[in-house]
């Protein structure tokens, strides 16, 4: 089984992407989508709420208070993600174990070292405005300069392959159809 990372800067088209490649057949874990499972644990969760209680309100999550902090706060940032990524990484090999497509896209964060072997990198790229645009509609405030800054380990030349989102539904579907191709045949 082919193992494929899948990432890119915060509102690239990621997940967009990540849904075609599963609309084609091929195995998908997202990695955002992992962690809210696994904040569901309470044990989870009240690490959370230590590392950040000013982001809880009687005891509720507020997401929107989160964020900013995720973004805000390098010091958090690290301390959640020394915490939560082997926990993850964890999750992930386990869920390789059931696995019976010939490849596997997983979406995740640009981390450095995301503690994984992974055969292919592949990376979502969008032009600012766009991202900008798209990070307005999901959270409904600018946080773009924020995100921004954390996004310099975007380096082209580390990746196998580059999908641009900057175009067409059609575009997108088919950059991603022609990936599959190439994964699911090894052929690269």
């Amino acid at each position: 089984m082919i193992k494929v990372r899948l990432t890119g800067p915060i509102a690239a088209g990621k997940t967009e992407v990540l849904n075609l490649f599963n609309q084609f057949g091929a195995a998908t874990i997202n990695t955002d989508q992992v962690v809210l499972e696994l904040l569901n644990i309470p044990t989870h969760m009240d690490q959370l709420q230590l590392l950040a209680p000013d982001c809880f309100d009687h005891g509720q999550l507020n997401r929107q208070q989160l964020r900013r902090l995720f973004f805000s706060d390098h010091h958090f940032n690290r301390a959640w993600q020394h915490y939560i990524h082997p926990i993850v990484r964890m999750w992930i090999n386990q869920h390789l174990l059931s696995v019976t497509q010939p490849y596997i896209v997983i979406e995740m964060p640009m981390v450095p070292n995301p503690g994984i072997v992974f055969d292919r990198h592949c990376l979502v790229t969008a032009n600012r405005a766009h991202r900008r645009q798209r990070l307005f509609k999901r959270w409904g405030e600018d946080l773009f300069k924020s995100v921004s800054d954390h996004e310099s380990l975007l380096q082209k030349n580390q990746y196998d392959d580059i999908i641009h989102n900057n175009g067409s539904v059609q575009s997108l579907s088919d950059q991603v159809q022609k990936l599959n191709i190439s994964y699911k045949n090894n052929n690269f």
